[in-house]
C-alpha cells in the first residue's frame, strides 16, 4: 500500500475538489517499486506563479536520483526523464491540463512526441513541491490513455471512471477530505486497485469544497425562507468567516438591545404572528450574537464577545432546549444563554438581511454548510459532524444550505438540500471573485 504524508498544511480552495499548495507544502506517495506508463494532471497557474520556475512534480527513485516536471519562467514545461524534453506549448494563465508518458507531451490540447526510454521504477512521488498552483485530478495510468478526448471531455470526471479509469494506477480527485473527526485524503484508486484513505494534518474546514457562499457587504442578500419551524428545541450551526468589525451587545432576555449595534446580520429574522419570536445572529470578527426577534423586543439572549477569525472558518452551533440556547464554538461548549421572555423560539429567515437599515450593516464575508435541525443535537454529534458534508437525508434535518449555487458557481440560486426549499441570491455581482483565498472552479469537470 501507499502511504502520504502531508507536511504543513495542504489547503482545499473554493474550486472543486482543488488543492493549493504553498512552496513547502505537497503530498508525498510512497511505492516499494511503481512502474507507470503515463501520468495526468489538472493544474491552474495564478498570474503571479508565471514569474520564476516552480516544480509541479517530483519523482525519486531508489538510487536515490529525482526528475521532475518543471513549470518554466518562459511558461514552457520541462520534464526531466531520461533525458529532459522542453515543451513548445505554453501554459496559460488559469487551468491547464498535462498528459505524458514514454514518447507524448500533452499540454492543453498541443501534441509533442520526444523520444523517451521507460519510467524506471519509482520509490515516491511528489505532488506540488515548490509550486503555489491550484491542483485537481492527479491520475498514473499503466496504459496510454486517450488524452485528448479527456482533455476537450466537457465532463473529465465521469468520462475518466466510466472509459479511462481501468487504465490507471492511481487516482487522486482530491476531494472527500473529512470522515468524521478525522482529516482524510481519498483516493479513488491506489495501485494495489483499492480504494485507500491517508491521514493529513493542518486542515482548515474553509476548504472542505468549492460550496462557500461570500456576501460582499455592500447589498448582498438572500430571499426568504417563509416556512415557519420552531426550533424551541433544535440546533442551528454554520460555517462562517467575517470580515467586519463589531462589538457584541450585552446578553438579557429584555428589550431591544440588537437595534443599538451597528453590527452586520449574518442569519435574519422575519416576523411570525406577533407572540412568538424568530432567530437573528450577528457576527462579526469581534463576537457572535443570538437575539430574538418579534415587533418592540429584540434582545441578544446569548451573546459572546471572542476574537473570529477573518482568514479561515469558523465552526459555529447554536442548541436550543425549551427555548434556551447553548453556544458551541467548534465544537468546545462555550456557553448558555437566557430564554426569552415570551412565546417559543421559530426560524423564518433570509441570510444576510438587515433587520432595520438604520441599525445594521450587511454581512461580509463567507459561509458554508448551515443546517437547522428540529432536534436537539448532543456535543458528541456536534463535535463528530462539524466538518462532514451532509447530503440532506439525515434525520431531524430541517434545512441544509452548502453554499453552492445552482446552475453554476455563478448561478443566483442558492442550492438547499433537505426540501428543495431554495432562495434566491439578490443584489450578488457576479462578475466579481471573491477575495483572493478562495480558488477559482475548473471549468472542465
Amino acid at each position: 500500500m501507499s502511504n502520504l504524508s502531508i507536511f504543513n498544511q495542504l489547503r482545499i480552495a473554493n474550486g472543486n475538489s482543488v488543492v493549493i499548495t504553498n512552496s513547502d507544502e505537497y503530498v508525498r506517495l510512497t511505492y516499494d517499486s511503481l512502474y507507470p506508463f503515463a501520468m495526468s494532471i489538472w493544474f491552474y497557474v495564478p498570474a503571479s506563479e508565471l514569474d520564476s520556475s516552480r516544480t509541479l512534480i517530483k519523482f525519486f527513485y531508489a538510487s536515490g536520483n529525482d526528475h521532475r516536471v518543471i513549470v518554466n519562467e518562459n511558461r514552457t514545461i520541462t520534464i526531466l526523464l531520461n533525458p529532459s524534453r522542453t515543451t513548445t506549448a505554453t501554459v496559460k494563465e488559469g487551468w491547464n491540463f498535462l498528459y505524458f508518458h514514454t514518447n507524448v507531451i500533452y499540454l492543453n490540447g498541443v501534441l509533442e512526441t520526444p523520444s523517451w526510454s521507460w519510467f524506471p521504477g519509482i520509490n515516491y512521488i511528489e505532488i506540488g513541491n515548490g509550486c503555489k498552483f491550484y491542483l485537481d485530478d492527479f491520475v498514473i495510468y499503466s496504459s496510454g490513455a486517450d488524452y485528448e478526448k479527456l482533455y476537450n471531455s466537457n465532463n473529465f470526471r465521469q468520462l475518466l471512471k466510466s472509459t479511462e479509469l481501468s487504465k490507471a494506477i492511481m487516482y487522486i480527485p482530491f476531494n472527500d477530505f473529512i470522515e468524521g473527526s478525522q482529516h482524510l485524503l481519498k483516493m479513488e484508486k491506489t495501485h494495489s486497485n483499492s480504494k485507500s484513505y491517508y491521514s493529513k494534518v493542518g486542515f482548515s474546514p474553509e476548504y472542505l469544497d468549492n460550496s462557500q457562499l461570500y456576501a460582499d457587504g455592500i447589498n448582498d442578500i438572500t430571499t426568504y425562507d417563509d416556512v415557519i419551524t420552531s426550533v424551541k428545541n433544535g440546533t442551528i450551526e454554520f460555517l462562517a468567516r467575517p470580515e467586519t468589525i463589531g462589538t457584541m451587545p450585552g446578553q438579557t432576555n429584555s428589550g431591544t438591545g440588537m437595534y443599538t449595534f451597528q453590527n452586520p446580520i449574518f442569519f435574519s429574522g422575519g416576523y411570525v404572528d406577533g407572540i412568538n419570536v424568530t432567530v437573528v445572529i450577528m457576527l462579526t470578527t469581534q463576537g457572535i450574537a443570538f437575539g430574538v426577534w418579534k415587533p418592540f423586543y429584540f434582545p441578544a439572549i446569548l451573546s459572546h464577545a471572542v476574537a473570529v477569525s477573518n482568514q479561515v472558518m469558523t465552526h459555529f452551533a447554536f442548541v436550543i432546549q425549551n427555548n434556551v440556547p447553548s453556544l458551541y464554538i467548534n465544537g468546545v461548549f462555550i456557553k448558555t444563554g437566557l430564554a426569552p421572555t415570551s412565546g417559543d423560539i421559530k426560524v423564518r429567515y433570509s441570510l444576510f438581511t438587515r433587520i432595520n437599515p438604520t441599525y445594521h450593516k450587511f454581512f461580509k464575508g463567507s459561509m458554508k454548510e448551515l443546517r437547522i435541525w428540529t432536534t436537539v443535537r448532543t456535543a458528541q454529534e456536534i463535535q463528530d459532524n462539524m466538518n462532514v458534508q451532509m447530503d440532506g437525508t439525515e434525520v431531524g434535518l430541517h434545512r441544509l444550505y452548502r453554499g453552492d449555487r445552482s446552475p453554476n458557481e455563478l448561478g443566483t440560486t442558492l442550492i438547499e438540500r433537505v426540501a428543495n426549499n431554495n432562495l434566491t441570491l439578490e443584489n450578488y455581482n457576479l462578475t466579481d471573485p471573491p477575495q483572493a483565498a478562495l480558488a477559482p472552479r475548473r471549468p472542465i469537470m
